[in-house]
């Protein structure tokens, strides 16, 4: 029981960390787009 809800939260974080870096790529590129036309 326990072992499959670990698992879960995991999964789930693994997921959260996947979407956070995406937010920060797309953070990254839009600083040096500003960057470029500074």
């Amino acid at each position: 029981m326990h072992f499959i809800e670990g698992v879960k939260l995991v999964v789930m974080l693994k997921d959260k960390i996947e979407e956070a870096k995406k937010q920060i790529n797309l953070l990254f590129q839009n600083f040096k787009n500003c960057l470029k036309n500074f």
